[in-house]
């Protein structure tokens, strides 16, 4: 129950809700202590060794690297966030009762899924919105899909009577709502498990078995293809969508776009990488010009690897794969064609295999549920493989038991702390943002203070602050000194964010504001801008505040400039400066003379308002 209830908050995270990500790395603490007093009790069966080491030297990787990283608290936490698929598996992997275990928490997982599908379909045919079920995008649901898709195939191939009639029908389910979603990476990593799995499993006395999976798949494949025609996700119904995979160029465009300039960024950093989970924190120097994703993730597992861990983070996650498909592959051929585990083993190995592909295109690595079944399967491969045998160790009982005792106190009390302040400075961030909007400035700063105590490593509490702080101080003209001491405080807040992360573009903006409060003639002042836009050319704030300061100061050559160098990129449809950018760059370009410029601006912004703009989503394929 304590791995179901973490996989139900993980649901709920999505890279944002720090609360629930807290909730869901405690139970997984709890689980932790739970299996390390069982297994203390009953002794481990270790079987293969190569895989857990394996996800040990990943895990350990991801702990030193860390260390050199260029934001050490992203780093910090993302060790906990990637750690979540090698962590699992070596925590169930110290399961005593591990069949057992893993029967009773899949199957809860299945039911889990089966609900997330249901409520998918739901949000398509009723509400008209996106197939997503609880996360931020329809493809990260695809890739949970697939996985449990599997494991409910080799329920319908190994049950018989109801429990074969229900499997069938969950099946079904997952499979029309993977269809629905029009993920064109989902659909391969499921057609090449699939075929594994053939390959693997079919054979001449088989055929009777795979009569109602291959009645299932045609089935949800026809429904699918209707519902899409009606409800297309992706302006395009299922077969239209399959078929753009024959058009590579076009189909992997926005990717290669994304991967270009990753590729590049990691040459930069070929063995320490930038830091797990600091991608989308320094990435935005390097951008193609026309990319307008949001530079959160690379949309390929394995180069975002490369970028942020390095050459040994890559190799290390690939010690995994290889681990598991060298215990697979032994597993196998050591079980004949009859032996009902031969089959099970088969589907865990092509649930695993589908994710493995779709991580070629998208960012599994950062979907908790999704890296928490996946560590669980493969746990279960690597005890079916082991047939659940194995000698039985007890390298726990070298320890006495009140030391022990302390030992689990110690863990439970440090991720209660650890993982409590995390929720709560989440929760008093967001309670300090609410009041901030709501003008109630004094109780919001008190709510920023208390996120500062309790998350100091972070610079979002500081930076949110220090704003605040120049704002109250910038609405004070008829209180002087009470202005000066309120950005006196803003600066030596702000000056804390950027020790914390140099690397946001906001806090240098942040920062030229407060400066030119506190002197209109402080050069420092610009440069601050500029370090902002050579953080993200992007960041419009920056942009428009500082081609006004130079208009300001009758500098219209270096406006224009500054200007018409943001005109290069191409921006998300729904940036807030972008109309505002728009139209300083028309006005000022109209006033310089420069009629052409002007004009695109216009016709940039007329795309803005069309009701035809094809947004480009940042999960478009």
């Amino acid at each position: 129950m304590l791995v179901a209830g973490a996989w139900t908050a993980a649901l709920f995270f999505n890279g944002e809700n720090l609360i629930a990500f807290a909730v869901c790395l405690f139970l997984l603490s709890l689980w932790l202590v739970h299996t390390l007093a069982a297994a203390r009790q009953h002794g481990m069966r270790t079987g293969d060794p190569w895989l857990p080491l394996s996800a040990f030297v990943f895990l350990l990787w991801l702990g030193v690297d860390g260390l050199f990283s260029q934001v050490s608290y992203l780093s910090r936490l993302n060790l906990f966030w990637v750690g979540v698929l090698p962590g699992s598996f070596l925590i169930a992997w110290l399961v005593p009762d591990r069949q057992g275990f893993l029967e009773r928490t899949l199957f809860l997982l299945k039911l889990g899924g089966i609900v997330l599908a249901v409520a998918a379909l739901w949000q398509l045919l009723v509400l008209g919105d996106d197939p997503a079920g609880t996360f931020r995008t329809r493809n990260s649901l695809a890739t949970l899909l697939n996985m449990l898709a599997f494991l409910l195939l080799a329920d319908v191939l190994r049950a018989s009577g109801p429990q074969r009639g229900r499997a069938a029908t969950g099946l079904f389910i997952l499979l029309v709502t993977v269809g629905v979603i029009q993920s064109r990476g989902a659909w391969l990593g499921l057609a090449i498990g699939l075929i594994l799995l053939l390959i693997i499993d079919l054979r001449r006395d088989s055929l009777r078995r795979w009569r109602l999976p291959a009645a299932v798949f045609a089935a949800a494949f026809l429904v699918a293809l209707a519902i899409s025609a009606s409800h297309p996700v992706s302006g395009t119904d299922v077969l239209a969508r399959a078929a753009s995979l024959g058009n590579v160029p076009d189909a992997g465009y926005t990717r290669f776009l994304i991967w270009e300039p990753a590729w590049r960024l990691f040459l930069q950093h070929p063995w320490l990488g930038t830091g797990i989970g600091t991608y989308f924190m320094v990435i935005p120097p390097w951008l193609d010009p026309a990319d307008t994703s949001a530079h959160f993730y690379v949309h390929n597992d394995y180069l975002q690897l490369l970028v942020e861990t390095g050459i040994p983070g890559l190799v290390a996650f690939l010690l995994i794969m290889l681990s598991a498909l060298r215990l697979a592959y032994t597993g196998l051929s050591h079980r004949t064609r009859q032996d009902p585990v031969r089959r099970e083993l088969a589907a865990t190995l092509a649930a695993l295999v589908s994710l493995a592909v779709h991580s070629l295109f998208t960012f599994n690595l950062y979907i908790v549920p999704g890296t928490m079944l996946a560590g669980l399967l493969l746990a279960r491969l690597h005890a079916l493989a082991s047939g659940y045998t194995g000698r039985v160790i007890q390298p726990l009982k070298a320890l006495r038991s009140p030391l022990f005792r302390v030992l689990l106190v110690i863990i439970v009390l440090f991720s209660a702390w650890h993982f409590g302040r995390l929720a709560l400075g989440e929760q008093a961030l967001d309670e300090g943002r609410r009041l901030a909007a709501d003008a109630r400035l004094e109780e919001a700063h008190a709510r920023f203070q208390q996120a500062q105590r309790l998350l100091p490593e972070m610079d979002s509490p500081w930076y949110t602050d220090a704003d605040l702080l120049r704002r109250s101080a910038e609405a004070l003209h008829d209180r002087p000194d009470l202005a000066r001491a309120l950005l006196a405080e803003a600066r030596q807040t702000i000056d804390v964010a950027l020790e914390r992360n140099p690397w946001r573009p906001q806090s240098h903006d942040i920062l030229a504001r407060i400066l030119l409060l506190q002197d209109p003639a402080d050069p420092a002042a610009e440069k601050a801008w500029l370090t902002a836009l050579r953080c993200d050319p992007r960041y419009l704030p920056a942009r428009n505040a500082l081609a006004r300061r130079y208009l300001d100061t009758h500098r219209k050559a270096a406006a224009l400039a500054l200007l018409r160098e943001g005109l290069r990129y191409r921006y998300p449809p729904a940036s807030r400066e972008l109309a505002a950018y728009l139209d300083l760059l028309e006005r000022t370009a109209r006033q310089q003379g420069d009629t052409m410029l002007a004009d695109a601006a216009a016709r940039r912004r007329a795309e803005l308002a069309s009701p035809s703009l094809s947004k480009e989503r940042d999960d478009a394929h």
